[in-house]
């Protein structure tokens, strides 16, 4: 069981971490592009597709990162379990106290202002990944 636990948050966390670099390298800068007029019907189709990626892998993450503090693989140390989920709470409080707010407005129409923050603030997460990609890969070392 431990071994599945640990592959399951290893796999979620890359597959978040490639998708976060190309949700910040790529699609959110793009949202500029839409045509104003066009941009709520271009963000609900966006939202409805977004919803079948992020979110599962987000919480297989989260919920194996606080298996991982019961079942530890040989070799993985306390403290890489706690800076994990250390990082984990630093991905969801970004995103539920930044992102989150950011998109609920843009739902509304395209906004300058809110996309450049939600471009600026998602580099928190985008970071956060990166790290959490390098430390996973660390424990599986």
């Amino acid at each position: 069981m431990t071994r599945a636990i640990f592959l399951a948050h290893l796999a979620s966390t890359l597959i978040m971490t490639a998708l976060m670099g190309f949700v910040q390298i790529a699609h959110y800068p793009s949202f500029s592009s839409i045509d104003p007029a066009k941009f709520t019907e271009y963000y609900r189709w966006h939202t409805r597709r977004a919803w079948l990626f992020a979110p599962p892998p987000m919480i297989i993450e989260a919920v194996t990162g606080v298996l991982l503090f019961f079942y530890r693989p040989a070799g993985v140390g306390t403290a890489q379990v706690a800076a994990g989920l250390a990082l984990i709470a630093v991905i969801w409080l970004s995103t539920f106290f930044f992102q989150w707010p950011a998109h609920k407005k843009l739902a509304s129409g395209y906004d300058a202002g809110v996309h450049a923050f939600l471009v600026k603030t998602s580099w928190i997460r985008t970071i956060a990944y990166g790290l959490r990609a390098a430390l996973v890969l660390w424990m599986a070392a």
